[in-house]
């Protein structure tokens, strides 16, 4: 095959798969579920973690007996783990859901609650592993375990779907 069919080909795929509508709702879908899940594993291990590492040492005194340092790190924790959860979670949405819908190329009445509903399954599905990933870290670790926690415990939903899905063919 030239250089120049494959380069065709390729603009070819990226082409279809931009056209797809269903890719911009499982993308929105994903998105807001990973955002909503990584925010709150992000704001909880943030705490830990400005607590246990002193992030605002210049800081005033505590202004309600709020600590400062468990509301930076919680803050700065929660926008990172919302913005990692986000993309993580609406890119393995938008991935898993173009692979169902690859021959659907038009979102009506008829097929938007099998995308909707593919969407909202594999996003709560990432989250539900996310967030007992990051439970089961802070048992052993609060902050950088339950960080850690639900980084393994995303990536082990992962591969147990991919492995269902071969057993499955």
């Amino acid at each position: 095959m030239s250089i120049k069919k494959q380069i065709q080909n390729i603009i070819n795929k990226l082409l279809n798969f931009i056209n797809n509508p269903n890719i911009y709702v499982a993308a929105i879908v994903g998105a807001l579920v990973g955002l909503l899940t990584g925010g709150a594993v992000g704001l909880f291990s943030g705490g830990f973690i400005g607590y246990a590492f002193k992030i605002c040492n210049g800081c005033a005194a505590p202004l309600f007996d709020i600590n400062p340092d468990i509301t930076v790190g919680g803050i700065i924790g929660g926008v990172l783990g919302a913005a990692i959860g986000g993309v993580i979670t609406g890119g393995v949405t938008v991935y898993k859901v173009h692979k169902k819908t690859r021959q659907l190329s038009s979102l009506s009445s008829e097929n938007i609650p099998e995308v909707l509903f593919g969407a909202f399954w594999i996003s709560i599905e990432i989250s539900i592993g996310m967030g007992l990933g990051a439970i089961i870290g802070s048992l052993k670790l609060p902050g950088i375990g339950s960080a850690l926690g639900a980084l393994m415990g995303t990536s082990l939903i992962l591969f147990t779907s991919t492995l269902e899905n071969k057993n499955e063919r």
